[in-house]
This record gives structure tokens, sequence and C-alpha cells, in this order.
């Protein structure tokens, strides 16, 4: 696929195996993950990152491995949120990312993402919300349109994977 449009996606994409907890993860430019262990607090999990997808034909991807303590949480992020700026122009940055989650770090997941939602919005005002932050509705109409993409362009892998990733979205 070539790339006129000078566009890229970042991609963090990991597989869970329930039973031990092992993910098994590749990084291709997307912000880090965060994680909580068990008994404590959320903290960045810091790996190297690959290189972005479509910014240039043949990049590899290397995998890594973290491992999920029963009872841990794994949250995953678009650059958005951690670059979501304020009136001064200011990033709200991973350290409030941290600290919202930290706010009540046994929570549910939507306690969690409601208190980040909160943390976000009381940091910037709508003049400065970022193009970045973008809603369910817009997420799954973008996964729409790659997914016809892929297929009028003869990359049915891509349009299946993306399409997989709507099903999830549209489940949870």
């Amino acid at each position: 696929m070539n790339n006129e449009e000078e566009m890229f996606v970042t991609v963090w994409f990991g597989i869970l195996e329930i039973s031990t907890g092992r993910v098994t993860a590749a990084n291709a430019g997307h912000e880090y993950p965060i994680v909580r262990k068990a008994d404590g607090g959320f903290e960045l999990f810091k790996e190297k990152h690959g290189f972005v997808i479509g910014g240039m034909p043949g990049v590899k991807y290397t995998d890594y491995e973290l491992t999920l303590e029963k009872g841990g949480t794994l949250f995953l992020y678009t650059d958005g949120v951690a670059e979501a700026t304020n009136a001064n122009n200011e990033l709200f940055g991973t350290e409030r990312m941290i600290a919202a989650l930290n706010k009540e770090p046994q929570a549910s997941s939507e306690v969690l993402l409601g208190n980040m939602k909160q943390a976000v919005d009381d940091y910037i005002d709508e003049d400065s919300r970022s193009e970045n932050i973008i809603s369910r509705s817009e997420l799954v109409g973008e996964l729409q349109r790659l997914i016809s993409r892929c297929q009028s362009e003869g990359y049915p892998d891509w349009a299946a994977a993306y399409q997989n990733a709507l099903l999830w979205l549209n489940n949870h």
C-alpha cells in the first residue's frame, strides 16, 4: 500500500494468555502501556517502540513480553489523551494520566475511564480540546473507512483485522 496521503498510524498489539497473565506484545510507535500491579498503583511500562505503520515500507516489528499479575490491569490509550493541551498549550502528559488512574486504582474499568475523562476535561477547556481525542462513534467510523479501503485495495488480511477490532469495540 503506497502512502500518497502521507498518513501513518500507531498500533499497540498484545495477546493475553489468561491462564498465566503473560502478554506478548508489539508496539508500532504507540504510547507506552500503563500497568497496575495486583497490590499497588498504576505505572508506565516502558519498552522499545517500533516504527509507525505507514511511515515506510518493509519495517519489521519485534515482540516483547510482560506479565499481568492476578488482579492486575492493563490500560491502553491514544496519544490524544497524553497530548491534550490546556489554554497555555501545556500537555496533559502521562504523569497526570497515572495520577488519574491512581485516584482509585482498584476501581472498575468504567470508574477508571470516568476518572480519566474527568481529569482531562478539568485540565483542558473546550477551545483547546485536542483533535486527537475522538469519540467512540468517530472511532467506529474510522474503522469502517479502513475496512472499506483495505477491501477495495486488495488487503483482505488488514480488512479482517480492522473488522475484528470493530466487532470487539461494538461488544464492549
